[in-house]
C-alpha cells in the first residue's frame, strides 16, 4: 500500500536495509495508474517522440476532515504524501525519466474548513525536459471528474479522464478509446508483482523511491516557498 514511508527517515533506513539485503527479493509500492491499460495505451502513443512533455494533471479529490487518518501526519502522511504519490509516479512513467526538482504552492488567504495540503499546485521538472503539473484540490463538486491528464508533444496532445476515456489527437485526427468500467491498474499491478522479472520490480522500486522523495521535497518547498532540487536515489537494487 502507499505511501511507500512517512518521512526522509523512514525512506532512508528503508533503503539502506535493502541494499544490505543479500539474495533475489521483490518490493512493490502500490503506485497503481502506471500499470491502467489506457495509461498504458497513452504511454505508448509517445514512443519514439522527439521532444519533451508537457503535462498537467489535475485532481478533483473532494474534501476531507482534518481528523480523517489519511490527514494524520503519523498515519496517512497528509495529501500530498499520502496520495500525490500517485500522480508524480504517473508522471514518471510517461516521461520515463527521474524527477529533478519540485516546486509546490498551496492557496492563501483563509482556507476555511480546508487543511493546506488539501489545496495545491506542484510544478516537477525531469532530467529528460519534461515538465509537470499537478493540480490537486479538494474545492471541487463531486459531480465533476476526478482526474484529468493532458499531455503535449511533438505537435500531439493525449488526454486521459478518470482511467476510462483516452483520446488522442494529432493532425487533426482523433482517436476515442472508452472503457465499460474504470481501470485503474490494480489487476496488471498483482500481474507484474507476481509474474515480471525482478529487474522489473527492482525499477518500479526505485521510480517508487524517488517519488517518496520529490513529495517529501514537495512539503519543503511548501514550508520555504522555494524550488527544492531532488536527491538521487540511493537504491541499488
Amino acid at each position: 500500500e502507499k505511501p511507500l514511508c512517512l518521512n526522509r527517515n523512514e525512506l532512508n533506513s528503508l533503503v539502506e536495509q535493502l541494499n544490505e539485503t543479500r539474495g533475489p527479493y521483490l518490493v512493490m509500492v502500490g503506485f497503481n495508474r502506471r500499470f491502467s491499460s489506457l495509461g498504458t495505451q497513452l504511454k505508448e502513443s509517445l514512443t519514439g517522440r522527439a521532444a519533451p512533455l508537457q503535462i498537467q494533471y489535475r485532481v478533483n479529490a473532494g474534501y476531507l476532515p482534518p481528523e480523517h487518518w489519511s490527514q494524520l501526519p503519523d498515519e496517512g502522511g497528509g495529501r500530498i504524501i499520502g496520495e500525490v504519490c500517485h500522480m508524480v509516479d504517473f508522471l514518471q512513467f510517461l516521461t520515463g525519466s527521474m524527477p529533478e526538482e519540485v516546486y509546490a504552492a498551496s492557496i492563501g488567504g483563509g482556507a476555511g474548513r480546508h487543511q493546506r495540503h488539501d489545496n495545491v499546485s506542484l510544478t516537477v521538472t525531469f532530467n529528460d525536459g519534461s515538465l509537470g503539473t499537478i493540480v490537486y484540490t479538494a474545492l471541487g463538486s463531486k459531480g465533476f471528474s476526478r482526474e484529468r491528464i493532458e499531455v503535449f508533444c511533438d505537435g500531439a496532445v493525449g488526454v486521459l479522464e478518470d482511467f476510462r476515456l483516452l483520446e488522442l489527437i494529432k493532425g487533426g485526427r482523433k482517436i476515442r478509446r472508452r472503457l465499460w468500467s474504470q481501470d485503474m491498474g490494480y489487476r496488471r499491478e498483482m500481474n507484474v508483482y507476481f509474474h515480471s522479472p525482478y529487474e522489473v520490480c527492482s525499477r518500479n522500486f526505485r521510480e517508487a523511491v524517488a517519488t517518496t522523495l520529490t513529495t517529501l521535497c514537495a512539503l519543503e518547498s511548501l514550508q520555504t516557498g522555494r524550488p527544492v532540487r531532488i536527491p538521487p536515489t540511493e537504491f541499488e537494487g
